[in-house]
């Protein structure tokens, strides 16, 4: 059971990090078209 306990952790962890690059990628262009 530890396993399971472990693939949702490292999908949790993977999602958390698809999502910050997201955003960091709209931020990024939103500023570079600000200028």
């Amino acid at each position: 059971m530890a396993w399971l306990i472990a693939s949702a952790i490292v999908l949790a962890l993977a999602i958390i990090g698809y999502l910050l690059y997201i955003a960091i990628v709209i931020v990024s262009s939103i500023m570079r078209a600000g200028r």
